[in-house]
C-alpha cells in the first residue's frame, strides 16, 4: 500500500479516505502536465443494428470526473478505472500535432483513451472505448 500511495502522490494524487477513495490534487500545469483531469459528457453503447445509442450508464456517469496519468496511462476515478488492469501503456504522448493515447489490458478486455492534445485551448476533447462496462465515453479534459 505504501508504494501505491507514494506513486499516487508523485502523480499529483493522494489517498484521503478509507476504502481507497482517491481524490485528485491538481498539479502545477495543465498542458504538458503529468495528468489530465477529464469530465464525462456522453456515454454510448453499440446497438444490435451496428449504430451507436445512448448507454443506460449515461445519466449515472454524465458530469463524472477522472484523472489520466500522462506517464503510464493509468486512470483513477469512478468511470474507466484501470486499477484492476494487468498493464497500462501510453501509445502516444501527444503534442501540438498528435493525440495522447493510452491502453489498459484486463483479463479478457481492453480499454483505450484518446485525448486530442493538439486541439487549441485548455479543454481537450477525449474519447474512450471499453470492450466491457462503460462502452464509448466522450467528454473534455484539461
Amino acid at each position: 500500500m505504501w508504494i501505491i500511495r507514494t506513486m499516487l502522490v508523485a502523480m499529483g494524487l493522494a489517498i484521503f479516505a478509507p476504502f481507497s477513495m482517491i481524490t485528485r490534487i491538481p498539479n502545477s500545469a495543465v498542458a504538458g502536465g503529468l495528468s489530465y483531469t477529464c469530465e464525462i459528457l456522453r456515454v454510448y453503447k453499440l446497438q444490435d443494428d451496428g449504430s451507436l445509442g445512448k448507454s443506460i450508464f449515461e445519466d449515472q456517469f454524465r458530469g463524472g470526473k477522472f484523472s489520466v496519468s500522462r506517464l503510464d496511462g493509468q486512470i483513477i476515478g469512478e468511470v474507466l478505472p484501470t486499477i484492476s488492469s494487468s498493464k497500462t501503456s501510453v501509445i502516444s504522448k501527444g503534442d501540438d500535432q498528435w493525440s495522447f493515447r493510452a491502453a489498459a489490458y484486463f483479463d479478457r478486455d481492453i480499454q483505450m483513451i484518446e485525448v486530442r492534445e493538439f486541439n487549441l485551448g485548455a479543454m481537450k476533447p477525449f474519447q474512450a472505448w471499453s470492450t466491457s462496462g462503460a462502452g464509448i465515453v466522450t467528454g473534455v479534459c484539461e
